[in-house]
């Protein structure tokens, strides 16, 4: 007769089970799996991207010393884009809801009690 296992002996049983079901069953999936086509199609690369015509000339970088103030007045200057330079629209969810009024934010009118 079998000695009465202790509940100790029990749960390491069963975390063993699993844990060499968790490498075996992986490891029987890949060894049976059907095995991998490559299908090696040659395409031409292209010898150019862009016609030389279009490349920009690349001016050398020139560093002026400046002190703080006509750096910032210099960088004010550059603008970030030609034309106008639109607000963004805000950012929303789809589900949303339109911001609080004072009302709602004061006394919580409209909000679920």
């Amino acid at each position: 007769m079998l000695p009465p296992l202790r509940p100790g002996h029990m749960l390491r049983a069963i975390v063993l089970l699993i844990a060499a079901m968790a490498i075996l069953i992986p490891a029987l999936i890949v060894h049976f799996a059907p095995p991998v086509v490559r299908h090696l199609v040659a395409h031409p690369l292209p010898t150019r991207v862009v016609p030389q015509a279009e490349v920009p000339p690349v001016e050398p970088v020139a560093f002026e010393d400046l002190d703080p103030d006509e750096a910032r007045a210099f960088n004010a200057s550059v603008p970030f884009v030609e034309g106008p330079n639109p607000a963004a629209r805000p950012f929303r969810l789809p589900g949303d809801a339109p911001p609080a009024s004072p009302c709602d934010r004061l006394y919580g009118c409209g909000s679920p009690v």
